[in-house]
């Protein structure tokens, strides 16, 4: 079959997948160190199928940004917000592949929005874009989410402390 060969260190090749007769697909091979542009080109049964090469660049979604916002708003086109990792990856690089490309969560409206420092209270937290896990911190006091919906969720408001 068709392998794409690389020209990075190991000089790596992968199977190419022909998903027509003008476009080929090729997994990349990771990279660390050195440079990230390589030349690629394709093989058969061992002999360059192809007299040129192309430039390849690689690029690393974690420089996006430490952030969703930030990470969603790389120009690179792989780069997706790891929801299990909590960092900028690829669905590749996702442990669970659980992975959001278009919007991070926002939190729009806290009701009530404030209570007495002895806390157990209720709050109703709306917004966009929430998922399962998430967590409602306060001042840095973590307490569990429930009840998550898409725009919606619920957290107790813990005990108010000085240190928070």
């Amino acid at each position: 079959g068709f392998y794409c060969q690389f020209s990075d260190a190991n000089h790596t090749r992968t199977p190419a997948n022909i998903t027509s007769p003008s476009y080929v697909e090729c997994l990349t091979p990771s990279v660390s160190g050195g440079t990230n542009y390589v030349n690629v080109g394709l093989v058969y049964k061992n002999k360059s199928f192809t007299p040129d090469t192309i430039a390849f660049s690689y690029y690393n979604c974690s420089e996006a940004g430490s952030s969703c916002s930030q990470c969603l708003s790389s120009t690179k086109p792989e780069c997706g917000f790891c929801l299990d990792e909590f960092q900028c990856g690829t669905r590749h690089s996702c442990s669970s592949g659980s992975i959001n490309f278009t919007t991070c969560p926002v939190i729009t409206t806290l009701q009530p929005a404030s209570c007495d420092t002895n806390g157990d209270v209720e709050i109703t937290v709306s917004g966009a874009s929430f998922i399962n896990g998430l967590e409602c911190s306060f001042g840095g006091n973590v307490v569990p989410a429930e009840d998550i919906q898409a725009d919606q969720l619920k957290c107790t408001a813990p005990p108010f402390s000085s240190g928070a």
